[in-house]
């Protein structure tokens, strides 16, 4: 705490001697760093320095301090937790100014001469398939379900095979929360456990061989294409948008809904997510760009219609959200 107190004092009396710093999502941080070429361009900053990591960690190091040592805006694919924001106060960042930027959404593929066709899950048979042990007479037994129709006879016969992104990874952590946690919290033999066991218990994944594992959602992708086999693939909307192997892919719908622009943006899609950038308001005023380097991101030029980020595939909010959120980055720069 005295140490913060010291690069308080600092901070308030001379700007500080570096360019801008973003750390976090490294979903986000491939638009950043496009965001950053046009900043520099319009505006005549220095070039931003945007550190790939994921969100905990991201905000784990925006929230170490305030200073020259420690970045001014945190890259984030869910919104700050309780912990982390009191870990920022404890370290003296007072305050900081979230601003939601977009949205995106984790889903699940399949090539395009699978044989699934036009396919639809649930998160019921979707968590059947992955599970480590799933409900039967009452008890929870090891998974035997070898092919998809299995679990369903209206699924195809064909064997289970999924590709996923290692545990840890944004993509799977969501997926986690969003489609297996909500249809196993749902599930009657699961009612009696304890909320910890629980939470195990639904996000145990098989380790039979049907489930390979991959350190990114792209590489997961990329391994579907190239597979003998018939995998479905969790992955991401930006490695969708963004990888040459994915023109054959085709993306499962979820309860009936087809993950697509209008259908994440509403919530609609249910495994979609929020983007946010959280400001450090200390750093405001005292790092040159910060505000300017937000409303560049939030700008027509990058999130209208013609955008250069909406034509890389980036879902942008409402424009009345938008303005919202502009206004919100103009407030900290004048508080």
């Amino acid at each position: 705490m005295a140490a913060a107190a010291i690069a308080l004092s600092t901070l308030s009396t001379q700007a500080l001697a570096r360019d801008l710093s973003l750390v976090g999502s490294r979903t986000i941080s491939v638009y950043a760093k496009v965001v950053a070429e046009e900043f520099v361009k319009k505006q005549g900053f220095g070039e931003p320095k945007v550190a790939e990591v994921n969100t905990s960690q991201g905000l784990k190091h925006f929230c170490r301090g305030i200073g020259d040592l420690y970045p001014d805006v945190a890259m984030a694919s869910r919104p700050i937790k309780d912990a982390e924001a009191a870990d920022c106060k404890s370290n003296g960042v007072e305050s900081f100014t979230e601003v939601r930027i977009g949205y995106d959404a984790v889903l699940l593929t399949h090539r395009g001469d699978s044989g699934f066709g036009d396919l639809s899950l649930t998160p019921r048979q979707i968590w059947l398939a992955i599970a480590k042990t799933v409900p039967a007479n009452g008890a929870m037994v090891p998974n035997p379900y070898k092919s998809w129709s299995d679990i369903d006879l209206s699924l195809p016969a064909s064997p289970i095979r999924l590709h996923l992104p290692e545990k840890g990874n944004g993509a799977r952590d969501l997926f986690g929360d969003l489609v297996l946690l909500r249809a196993c919290d749902d599930d009657p033999a699961m009612a009696a456990m304890a909320d910890d066991a629980r939470e195990e218990a639904c996000l145990a994944a098989r380790e039979d061989g049907t489930i390979l594992e991959f350190a990114t959602s792209r590489d997961a992708l990329v391994a579907m294409t190239e597979s003998p086999d018939q995998p479905i693939a969790l992955t991401n909307l930006q490695a969708i948008n963004l990888s040459a192997e994915a023109k054959d892919a085709q993306l499962v719908r979820l309860d009936g809904v087809v993950p697509e622009t209008s259908t994440i943006a509403s919530g609609e899609y249910k495994a979609s997510r929020t983007h946010y950038l959280y400001v450090k308001n200390q750093h405001v005023g005292q790092v040159p760009g910060i505000v300017e380097f937000v409303t560049e991101f939030l700008s027509d030029a990058a999130q209208g219609p013609d955008g250069y980020l909406t034509k890389m595939g980036w879902i942008a909010p409402k424009d009345d959200e938008r303005k919202e959120m502009l206004s919100r980055i103009q407030s900290a720069s004048s508080s």
